[in-house]
């Protein structure tokens, strides 16, 4: 086990979001406690990347999960729950590998 981001990042009772792309691609996300959603990922062949910002401060409720989708190998949604727990697109994010 290995740590990819610093302790206090997210509560102890927040769920990671994770899915693979392609076998040589994994993306994580996590709500903040400051209700910043952040990502990193992981490539083959190198390290994982440092976590970032992918949301501005309170965009999601702490202790709420995202849920990420890849539509294609270029285009990737990602939706949260505010605090109304009314679901809502929030951030659309276009990757190129």
């Amino acid at each position: 086990m290995f740590a990819i981001s610093p302790v206090g990042t997210a509560s102890t009772h927040q769920s990671v979001t994770a899915l693979w792309s392609n076998l040589n691609h994994l993306d994580v996300f996590v709500v903040r406690n400051d209700g910043t959603v952040s990502s990193s990922f992981w490539k083959a062949g190198s390290s994982w990347v440092p976590r970032f910002a992918i949301s501005p401060v309170g965009t999601a409720s702490p202790n709420r999960s995202v849920t990420a989708l890849w539509s294609n190998p270029n285009h990737l949604n990602v939706f949260r729950c505010q605090f109304s727990f009314s679901s809502q697109f929030f951030l659309q994010l276009l990757y190129k590998m």
